[in-house]
């Protein structure tokens, strides 16, 4: 098997996991907005 491929389905599992957990760790729109309001000062700012 080539190793792009490998590496391609490697990265879309992370992006899966990565996506669920965010999924069920918020649990309602303002989590999900607001990030539970446990974003820094710093973070804030940069988005």
């Amino acid at each position: 098997m080539n190793p792009m491929y490998i590496t391609f389905a490697i990265y879309l599992v992370a992006v899966l996991l990565i996506g669920l957990a965010a999924y069920f760790s918020t649990r309602n729109f303002d989590d999900y907005i607001l990030g539970g309001r446990s974003l820094g000062p710093f973070v804030t700012a940069m988005s």
